[in-house]
């Protein structure tokens, strides 16, 4: 039963990858993601208004890597649309995986807690409609 619902929780996030996500910030990340892969992370802190940890940089520096691989990002009509579904795409697998992880590190801890309830929290936590909203319908990424 657990695995059916957190396979639910995995199918509605990846129909959800499409919605474009609060613009201003995406188009950030596309940005920073942009002068990040072109001129690295030191060039970007240093040089653009870039506000979150240096972590993040290497997130985005990766996305851009990958989307070279299949698209051009100074392709401006395609890059910088709010439905740029390949972008999208590997933006948001990465806010699901990362809501995957926390869903093990809840199993794990609630494990060595000797808690019987870790499991059902979960699910709680991937089926949480504010989790789906902050992550992959807004694109927030607070589970980094």
């Amino acid at each position: 039963m657990y695995f059916l619902l957190l396979f639910l929780g995995f199918v509605v996030r990846l129909l959800l990858i499409p919605v474009s996500g609060f613009r201003a910030d995406v188009a950030f990340w596309k940005g920073w993601g942009l002068a990040v892969t072109d001129k690295g992370i030191i060039w970007l802190i240093n040089n653009t208004n870039y506000n979150y940890p240096p972590g993040f940089a290497y997130i985005l520096d990766l996305i851009g890597k990958i989307y070279k691989l299949f698209a051009d990002p100074y392709n401006i009509n395609q890059y910088w649309m709010d439905n740029n579904l390949l972008y999208l795409f590997l933006f948001k697998i990465i806010i699901i995986l990362s809501d995957i992880g926390i869903i093990f590190l809840i199993i794990k801890i609630s494990g060595k807690l000797k808690m019987k309830w870790g499991k059902l929290l979960a699910v709680i936590f991937f089926l949480n409609p504010a989790v789906i909203f902050d992550g992959v319908i807004w694109g927030q990424v607070d589970q980094f």
